[in-house]
C-alpha cells in the first residue's frame, strides 16, 4: 500500500545531511561503485549520481544538485565537483555561518592574486594535467594558435589524436554527391549564385546551362535540392564535358536550413529569394557574383572568404543567438555548428573519447579555461582544495552564484509530500 507522507523542513534538513554523509563516506573510505580505470572514483559528482537511494526525499534533494553540478561541469570542466564539495561542506557546518553568504564571503577570502592572463600562467595550468600526452597536446596548441585562433576538439574512431590548423571556411554537410565525377572538384576563379528555394523546373535554370557551354568557365551553384529531372540534366551535361557547374544541392534537414545565410555572408554575395520577389529563371540571366578558391569533396566543401567584414557580422549574429539558449536546446547544437564553419584561423583536435577519456575531459577543460581566462584569472584555495590552484574569474563567479542559489533554494523548502510504500 502506498502512503502520502508529509515532512517538514527539519525532516528535510535530516536526509540532506544523510544524502551529504553517505556521498562523502564513499570517498574517504573508498567504498566505490566499481573499479573502472576511466571514471575519476574520487569524484563527488559520480559517487552522488550513483549511491544508491531508496529515499524520495533524497532523490529529489539530489536531483537538485545533480542538475545544478551539470551545468557547471558543461561549461566549465571540473568545477561542478567543486560546487558539491563546498555545498556539502556547508551544510556540515553551516551552524558556524549566519548566512550563505557569510559562507561564500569565506570562500572568496583565499583569493592570493587577481590579473590578466599571462603565458606563465597558462604553463602552470598545463603542467596541473598528470598525463604526459594531455600535457603535451596543449602545447602544441598554444604553438599553433594565435590570440584570434579558434579552437575545436572533436571526437574520433580513430585511435591516434589528430590536430589540424586551417584558414580556410569548411563546410561539413549533406548534399548529393553524384556531381563527384572524381574525388574531388575545385576551381582557382568561379561564379556562383545561391538560391534559397528548390529548383522545379529544368527551364528556370536554362540561361545558366547556355551561359556556362558558352564561356566553359566554372559555375557553382548553391541550392536547396534540384528535381531528378534538373540533376539528371546538369550530371548528363557533366559527363559529356559541355558544363564545368557544380550543383551543391542541399539535403533538406534541421542543420541546413540557414546554412545558405552563412555562405552567402562568407563570399558577400546576396540570396535568390521568392520572399523577396525573386524569381530562378531571372537571377540566372543576370551576371553573377565571382569567388575564389573553392574544392568540394564527398560530404564537405571549402571555400575562401571574400566578404571578412560579412563573415564576422554574421558570427556575431549567431554567437549573440546562442548567447541566450540553454546547452540542452537543440538549437544550440545547430548554431555551435554554424558558428564553428564559419571559422576561418582555427584549430581542429580530435581525439577517441572512448579509450582516452580522461585526456578528452583534460583538452576540453584546458580550451575552456583559455577561453574564459580572457576576463582575467585568479589563484584561490578553496578549501576544500589541497593547493593553490588558477581559475578564470567568470569560473569562481559562476561557481558561486551557483552554490548561492542552490543553497537558498533548499533551504526555502518548508516541507515535501511524498508518496511511498511505507517501508522507510
Amino acid at each position: 500500500m502506498n502512503y502520502v507522507r508529509v515532512s517538514s523542513f527539519n525532516d528535510i534538513d535530516k536526509h540532506l545531511s544523510i544524502m551529504c554523509k553517505n556521498a562523502q563516506d564513499k570517498i574517504v573510505n573508498k567504498k566505490i561503485i566499481y573499479d573502472n580505470k576511466n571514471v575519476q572514483l574520487d569524484s563527488l559528482t559520480f559517487n552522488l549520481i550513483n549511491n544508491s537511494i531508496s529515499n524520495n526525499i533524497q532523490d529529489s534533494l539530489r536531483k537538485v544538485l545533480i542538475t545544478e553540478a551539470y551545468e557547471l561541469e558543461y561549461s566549465y570542466p571540473g568545477l561542478g565537483d567543486k560546487f558539491l564539495k563546498l555545498f556539502l561542506d556547508y551544510n556540515q557546518n553551516k551552524e558556524k555561518y549566519d548566512s550563505t553568504q557569510c559562507y561564500i564571503e569565506r570562500c572568496a577570502s583565499k583569493i592570493e592574486n587577481f590579473n590578466r592572463i599571462e603565458k606563465d600562467d597558462i604553463y602552470k595550468k598545463i603542467s596541473e594535467f598528470s598525463s604526459p600526452l594531455t600535457r603535451k597536446i596543449c602545447r602544441k596548441i598554444l604553438k599553433l594558435s594565435s590570440c584570434n585562433t579558434s579552437v575545436f576538439l572533436e571526437s574520433t574512431i580513430q585511435e591516434k589524436c589528430f590536430i589540424k590548423k586551417t584558414d580556410k571556411l569548411n563546410f561539413n554537410l549533406k548534399f548529393d554527391q553524384r556531381f563527384l565525377l572524381n574525388s574531388k572538384w575545385k576551381a582557382d576563379t568561379y561564379k556562383f549564385i545561391i538560391i534559397d528555394g528548390f529548383i522545379q523546373e529544368v527551364s528556370e535554370i536554362h540561361h545558366l546551362l547556355v551561359k556556362a557551354s558558352e564561356d566553359k568557365e566554372k559555375y557553382v551553384l548553391f541550392c536547396k535540392g534540384a528535381s531528378e529531372d534538373v540533376k539528371n540534366t546538369i550530371l548528363y551535361n557533366l559527363q559529356r564535358g559541355t558544363i564545368d557547374l557544380f550543383p551543391i544541392c542541399l539535403n533538406i534537414n534541421e542543420e541546413n536550413v540557414n546554412i545558405l545565410n552563412d555562405i552567402a555572408a562568407c563570399l558577400g554575395s546576396d540570396i535568390v529569394s521568392a520572399l523577396k520577389g525573386d524569381t530562378i529563371s531571372a537571377s540566372v540571366r543576370n551576371e553573377l557574383d565571382q569567388a575564389k578558391n573553392i574544392q568540394i569533396n564527398h560530404g564537405m566543401f571549402s571555400l575562401e572568404i571574400k566578404d571578412v567584414k560579412k563573415c564576422n557580422q554574421q558570427k556575431k549574429y549567431l554567437k549573440n543567438k546562442i548567447s541566450i539558449l540553454s546547452h540542452s536546446d537543440p538549437n544550440f547544437t545547430y548554431l555551435e555548428k554554424r558558428i564553428k564553419f564559419l571559422e576561418s584561423d582555427k584549430l581542429l583536435i580530435k581525439i577517441n573519447k572512448d579509450t582516452n577519456r580522461k585526456i578528452y575531459s583534460d583538452i576540453d577543460e584546458f580550451l575552456k579555461f583559455l577561453s574564459h581566462s580572457k576576463k582575467g584569472i585568479i589563484e584561490l584555495k578553496l578549501h576544500v582544495d589541497k593547493k593553490i590552484k588558477i581559475y578564470s574569474l567568470e569560473e569562481i563567479v559562476m561557481l558561486f552564484r551557483k552554490l548561492k542559489s542552490a543553497i537558498n533554494a533548499i533551504n526555502c523548502i518548508g516541507c515535501a509530500i511524498t508518496i511511498d510504500d511505507g517501508n522507510e
